[in-house]
């Protein structure tokens, strides 16, 4: 209650106070009671004097937090004044228990917008739907607004509630054992499923503050070690129960439009220092057949409050399949780590015949060689562990390993009833960290990754290339490739080339971003100084793998 009445002294004044402000929709009498708002979201630089409109026989309330509005809620009387409201006291930034981790928590007044979520009702207690907007006010001058923005709202509840909540530590935590690492540790922040999803209101505006469009959409945690961070990922979901239809409103690449996608804050270890390792590695791994990521940085909002640069990313499901090839979801397996990630479960018992073939055939000679080719593309699977292999991914192949195929055959060329290859989370990789994936580092070593290297048989990957391997004409043109092909992929040309119109797009919103995240002291220098590091490893990478292939 104290707080909702202080939101009301600092965001209603009367008319009298405003000066210069943009025009806005004319007042006239409407017989619809659906609130009906005087601005579109937007950026305003200058004060705004907000008028909503109902049909005279309707009140309107109205919540500033995200929440939906109630009789309990503000009631609207005569305008609401906006003016800057970035110094307003932090909310939500400083939420406690939101991490198992030490969290550093913002040391300075963080940017911020309004979220007015307006109902009307009657006497009779008839309610109109609810119509949200959002108000960037005075943001001409700030830095680091030079990308797109997405701004969500979601209840305060369904973020930060002891039971329900899934940004924060929560029941689940209290319940659950301890782990040997803290990020392990069970949480409301590590639950799957849909019972874990939460709905939103999303508004998209592009890099030149444009507005594109809203939507209702629900909310997922994203990640695995990265969940227990103080800026953690999302996914993204359209669905019908949410908005009346199952895709986004816009495409976000081009081409058709997702079902999901996810709002990525940069992997594990990458998220606080460059959010662009997976970013850069996805970009020019296109050109290859396996399946990638595509994605570009992105500013957020989370309930009125700056939340961070993140990579609004593709993400891998089996619409991202039917989407991409057109290729009905339910003749689609995907198969994670060893287990059913998604697609239709009951065709589990293809990976195991996949890997009992795999266990129980030579690949020596050529005609033995041309057996594989019923299970997977080999020049797919070459150019894949080429790329994993070039810039020393280390949280792979026991980890991070995703596969796809048809059930059944279909039309599509890649409806072949073969595996197919997914690349993603490559961020531990390009100089990471210096012990284990610097440009000297010999990806084929167990020692050199989290788990199981590529030469070990207990991962599926492992198992698959040593096998092949056996084979001369197999390892003579994976060698090659990878000296030839892929190292002119990520020659330090091409690699230059893309960071350094990254780091134009993304650097002074990457100060914001540390500055909200980490320290307030970070500079602009820092992210230079660890973006020279990844160009530092592309260029000593190509005379280190040549010798390590040599040595096959």
């Amino acid at each position: 209650m104290k707080q909702r009445y202080l939101l009301t002294i600092i965001s209603i004044i009367l008319l009298s106070s405003c000066k210069n402000v943009p025009e806005q929709k004319k007042e006239e009498d409407i017989k619809d009671p659906t609130p009906l708002f005087s601005y579109e979201s937007g950026f305003y630089d200058s004060p705004i004097n907000l008028k909503i409109q109902s049909s005279s026989d309707y009140e309107i309330y109205y919540t500033l937090d995200g929440s939906r509005p109630t009789r309990d809620s503000l009631r609207y009387n005569n305008g609401i004044y906006l003016i800057d409201n970035s110094s307003a006291s932090n909310r939500i930034s400083m939420v406690q228990n939101i991490s198992n981790l030490d969290v550093y928590y913002p040391e300075m007044k963080i940017d911020k917008c309004y979220n007015i979520k307006a109902i009307a009702i009657n006497k009779e207690g008839t309610e109109t739907e609810v119509i949200e907007k959002n108000y960037f006010i005075n943001y001409q001058n700030k830095e680091g607004y030079d990308l797109p923005l997405v701004n969500l709202s979601m209840n305060y509840d369904d973020l930060f509630d002891y039971e329900k909540g899934i940004y924060v530590k929560g029941k689940v935590f209290d319940e659950s054992e301890e782990t040997t690492y803290p990020e392990e540790h069970e949480a409301n922040y590590t639950q799957h499923g849909k019972e874990w999803e939460r709905e939103a209101h999303l508004t998209y505006y592009d890099k030149n503050k444009e507005y594109s469009f809203n939507q209702d959409v629900g909310v997922r945690i994203h990640g695995g070690w990265s969940r227990a961070f103080n800026q953690k990922s999302f996914n993204l979901y359209a669905r019908k129960e949410y908005s009346g239809t199952n895709s986004f409103e816009k495409p976000f690449f081009g081409g058709k439009k997702l079902k999901t996608c996810m709002l990525r804050s940069g992997g594990y270890r990458d998220t606080f220092v460059t959010k662009s390792r997976d970013s850069l590695i996805q970009e020019l791994s296109d050109k290859y057949s396996f399946d990638n990521q595509n994605s570009y940085p992105v500013n957020v909002f989370l309930n009125g409050e700056y939340w961070g640069v993140y990579n609004l990313q593709q993400r891998f499901s089996d619409s991202y399949i039917e989407e991409k090839y057109n290729i009905d979801k339910d003749n689609i397996i995907i198969v994670k780590n060893d287990e059913y990630d998604d697609g239709t479960k009951e065709a589990m018992p293809l990976y195991e015949e996949f890997k009992e073939f795999l266990n129980s055939h030579s690949f020596i000679t050529d005609a033995d060689y041309q057996l594989i080719n019923q299970y997977i593309d080999v020049d797919e699977f070459i150019s894949y562990m080429g790329v994993e292999l070039y810039v020393g991914n280390i949280d792979w192949p026991g980890n991070n390993v995703r596969l796809w195929r048809s059930i059944n055959s279909g039309d599509h060329p890649l409806e072949d009833n073969r595996w197919h290859f997914m690349m993603y989370d490559t961020d531990d990789s390009s100089n990471m960290l210096d012990y284990k994936c610097s440009p000297s580092h010999n990806p084929f070593l167990n020692t050199n990754h989290w788990k199981y290297g590529p030469l070990d048989n207990r991962c599926i990957l492992g198992l698959i290339l040593t096998k092949l391997l056996e084979n001369n004409t197999f390892k003579q043109k994976f060698i090659t490739f990878i000296k030839d092909d892929i190292s002119e992929t990520f020659s330090p040309n091409n690699v230059n080339k893309y960071l350094d119109n990254r780091v134009l797009d993304i650097k002074k919103a990457m100060v914001k971003n540390y500055q909200r995240f980490v320290n307030k002291n970070y500079n602009e220098q820092y992210l230079l100084s660890e973006i020279d590091k990844i160009k530092e490893f592309y260029q000593l990478r190509k005379d280190h793998m040549d010798s390590f292939l040599n040595d096959l």
